[in-house]
């Protein structure tokens, strides 16, 4: 995937940057912690400690879409 993707980083990441990313964005999305932890097979402590990103990065997600959507580019 991550040669599909042209993203060079992603061919060296390890499952546990995966982990946290996804971890971190489902509970951004509103998930419960709970349900996250027991789809990635953790308890709930365990997933929050090991593999949630708490760096909050909406705003610069958001200014970076509004700066590609204003240059025509969706994001």
């Amino acid at each position: 995937m991550a040669k599909e993707l042209g993203i060079p980083l992603l061919e060296r990441a390890r499952s546990h940057m995966w982990r946290t990313t996804l971890t971190s964005r489902y509970i951004e999305a509103g998930m419960a912690r709970e349900d996250v932890a027991a789809m990635l097979g953790h308890d709930e402590q365990t997933n929050l400690r090991s593999y949630t990103d708490r760096t909050d990065t909406r705003a610069a997600r958001a200014a970076y879409r509004s700066k590609r959507g204003a240059q025509g580019t969706t994001v």
